[in-house]
């Protein structure tokens, strides 16, 4: 039990340290590090919290899309959004329930079980959104455009393992 607790402790302080540690990193080597995530922009890319985001504009450029494509794709992203977003408000809240239990001195191994179970829960529906709005989006693309689309996403088609 104690070690599990001490694993616990220590993944909170990682995650804590690791901003902190960012933060004092000098000027440059920051800016540097900004330009560089500033020159790969994709019209696509799947986020670390689950969630894809699109840039219509991009996209509609990659793969060549009519007008009647992109109202579609965007009306789909939108209401996916929404979706993502409110699962995403509920994950937020978990994650402070569970901060909240870090700080007490007295705690039960359950209360920390059930906050971690409730976030994964939620990441994995978030993660199944995600994986029906990508089919969603290639249902509307033709034949040509669902090839360029699928390698624009190639690590979402074919994850690493």
């Amino acid at each position: 039990m104690s070690y599990k607790k001490t694993l616990l402790v220590l993944a909170v302080i990682v995650c804590w340290i690791s901003p902190i540690i960012s933060e004092t990193l000098p000027d440059q080597e920051r800016s540097s590090n900004k330009t560089a995530a500033k020159k790969v922009i994709k019209p696509i890319r799947f986020e670390q919290e689950e969630m894809v985001r699109i840039n219509i504009a991009l996209l509609e450029a990659d793969l060549s899309l009519k007008k009647r494509q992109i109202k579609k794709i965007s009306a789909k992203y939108n209401k996916y959004l929404k979706k993502q977003l409110k699962i995403r408000e509920k994950i937020v809240g978990k994650k402070v329930k569970l901060s909240r239990l870090m700080m007490n001195g007295f705690y039960e191994d359950h209360d920390f079980d059930s906050s971690i179970n409730a976030i994964f829960s939620m990441k994995k529906k978030m993660f199944r959104n995600s994986v029906l709005f990508v089919k969603d989006v290639e249902d509307t693309l033709k034949k040509e455009q669902k090839l360029r689309y699928r390698e624009r996403l190639a690590s979402f088609y074919n994850p690493k393992l």
